[in-house]
């Protein structure tokens, strides 16, 4: 028994240095989800409906978002984030972000079970 213990220490040891350690990333769910409700209000009131002619000959509808209010929109809903860029944007539209994101809350995404 007491011959066990060397190589148990050895194995635990090689154990341990193999074993790397990563740091821990915390997300913020709340914050992705807040983000996406202020997105999708911007998608609703500047997107514009549009179409495309897909491989296999069909048509498929989709809102499409790449203009310059829904860019603008969308930064808006980036507190962090400022709209710059040599294009004048609407100055409505970055407002309109900034209320959609104050407007959305990551409250409403929770989901409460009663038992």
């Amino acid at each position: 028994m007491r011959q066990l213990y060397p190589l148990v220490n050895l194995l635990l040891l090689e154990t341990t240095i193999a074993f790397t350690v990563l740091p821990y990333i915390q997300i913020d769910y709340a914050h992705y989800f807040h983000l996406a409700q202020c997105q999708a209000k911007c998608a609703e009131k500047y997107g514009t409906p549009s179409s495309r002619q897909l491989l296999d000959g069909s048509a498929e509808d989709f809102l499409n978002v790449r203009n310059a209010n829904c860019e603008a929109c969308d930064s808006g809903c980036h507190q962090h984030r400022r709209a710059n860029g040599k294009a004048q944007k609407s100055k409505v539209a970055i407002i309109d972000g900034h209320r959609f994101w104050n407007e959305s809350s990551a409250e409403t995404g929770r989901s409460y079970y009663l038992f």
